[in-house]
């Protein structure tokens, strides 16, 4: 990438040091010099001059003329009785799986070291690190280009099968056989995979990908209804969220625990609109459901509810004690999500107690161990946190860098919440080392947000920290304007 950008420089001028214009280059040509003079060429043409690269819209995808003729070259040296499986593997993708080569058309293993040696003398295919694929994505790419419909259709077939017969454990593999079984119409095995996929992409917190796999089903389960309703819940479209649950309550096969999912889905829905009464009355039936038969993961996650429901009320008595029982309940049951989750819980329970060297020791165990589980979303929230405590601490430089990561994250995963709790953690930290109000990526953007989701108790309290800045930098107008806001909402709770 420092090559690419030095050589345009170079070439171009400072324009094209742009990062979004060295990535395209990076992303279409992976620093082949031929490559890359091509679609110079093109940005060049559209863009009206050389050096007014980088001043217009950048394509997502560029196929410039002269390397299309140089892949077709090279392919065009592959015999022909090598191109249908160059079609398959293209389809299955960049790296080529060798047991899965063999597999779909027959081959032995002479006959498979023969394609792949007409493959590399055409310098198509290439090992790399012991591992053969494809020389360059456009090779693919362009492979894939030249196949009609039904033959991707049936290869995509083809290809999930055989994924099938030469994988151990395809559930490792759910959303890579999801996706072939979907591309190739076969909606049975698509079906037969897509809980499983859900749940892998639900598990990374990928919630567009969730929703996405979940608009493609030709009927949604309890489970799937449940998963759609957490995607939601995790971008903070509360309204679709709480639709998606009540398709759990009302589906005449759900089961109980689909239901105690359910309702301590609308629960949390319930006190992040701060209806706290509301938000209890479905936790409690959460709790009752789930002690009934035996859920003891519904149980802790009914009790974490009740936490942050009596956190959010000054029941701080309380509250601990909800805590403590779900986060005893998650560790019998080895749910080291759920453990974080109420780890994090337990933080800002302690934030509101104003003890904030428990605070970050809380956050900081609940961030080791969602890094741990690659449970980016909690991750996240737990930056926040423990950004929020540095700063009372008086840390505020390791408090912006915590939320400055969180806001990556939350911004990565589309959270607007996320995106609302880091903004309003940076600009407070920030705004204590500048003494400047850090307004449009910051408290402004925290405020819209908070707002967007209907999170009034959250506006409040960025609202505080906003007024705190601006009476630190002595803006007394700006400091009362904050506040008259802060008690007009505080009035509709």
């Amino acid at each position: 990438t420092d090559q690419i950008a030095e050589l345009l420089e170079n070439m171009v001028g400072s324009n094209s040091k742009r990062p979004d214009v060295v990535q395209l280059l990076e992303q279409e040509t992976e620093g082949n010099i031929f490559f890359l003079i091509e679609t110079l060429k093109v940005l060049a043409e559209d863009a009206g001059a050389l050096n007014q690269i980088g001043n217009t819209t950048l394509p997502q995808s560029i196929f410039a003329g002269g390397v299309q003729k140089l892949v077709d070259r090279r392919l065009a040296r592959i015999p022909e009785a090598g191109l249908r499986l160059l079609g398959m593997m293209a389809i299955a993708g960049r790296f080529i799986n060798l047991e899965l080569a063999k597999f779909i058309v027959g081959f032995d293993n002479d006959k498979l070291a023969q394609w792949l040696g007409w493959c590399s003398d055409a310098t198509v295919l290439r090992v790399v690190d012991d591992q053969w694929q494809f020389a360059h994505e456009k090779l693919r790419q362009r492979v894939i280009m030249r196949l009609s419909d039904d033959e991707k259709r049936r290869y995509h077939k083809l290809i999930g099968h055989g994924l099938e017969a030469v994988t151990d454990d395809t559930g490792q593999i759910a959303r890579l056989l999801a996706y072939h079984f979907y591309e190739g119409g076969v909606m049975s095995d698509f079906m037969r995979y897509l809980p499983t996929a859900v749940k892998q992409a639900q598990a990374i917190c990928d919630y567009h990908e969730v929703l996405r796999l979940c608009d493609l089903a030709t009927e949604l389960s309890p489970a799937l209804y449940k998963l759609r309703g957490d995607a939601y819940e995790g971008l903070g479209v509360y309204d679709e969220a709480q639709s998606a649950y009540q398709a759990v309550l009302d589906h005449p096969k759900a089961t109980p625990t689909e239901k105690i999912g359910a309702l301590n889905g609308i629960s949390a829905l319930q006190w992040r609109r701060n209806r706290y009464d509301s938000s209890l009355t479905y936790a409690q039936q959460a709790l009752n459901l789930a002690r009934q038969h035996a859920d003891k993961f519904g149980e802790a996650t009914a009790l974490n509810n009740m936490g942050i429901i009596a956190s959010d009320t000054g029941q701080f008595h309380l509250s601990q004690g909800y805590y403590e029982a779900g986060l005893a309940l998650r560790r019998e049951i080895g749910d080291l999500q759920g453990e974080g989750y109420i780890l994090n819980s337990l933080g800002i329970a302690t934030i509101d107690q104003a003890d904030y060297i428990q605070a970050r020791a809380y956050f900081e165990a609940g961030m080791t161990i969602s890094a741990q589980i690659g449970n980016r979303h909690e991750v996240a929230f737990a930056k926040h946190g423990l950004s929020h405590a540095l700063c009372e601490l008086g840390d505020h430089a390791r408090a912006v860098d915590e939320a400055q990561d969180g806001l990556r994250i939350a911004r990565e995963l589309g959270n607007l919440r996320g995106i609302a709790l880091c903004a309003w953690r940076y600009a407070t930290a920030q705004g204590f080392i500048s003494h400047k109000l850090i307004d449009a990526d910051g408290f402004g953007l925290a405020l819209r947000l908070a707002e967007f989701i209907g999170d009034k108790f959250l506006q409040v309290r960025i609202l505080a920290d906003k007024a705190r800045i601006l009476a630190l930098i002595g803006d007394t107008k700006g400091q009362a304007e904050a506040l008259k806001l802060r008690e007009v909402i505080l009035g509709t709770l």
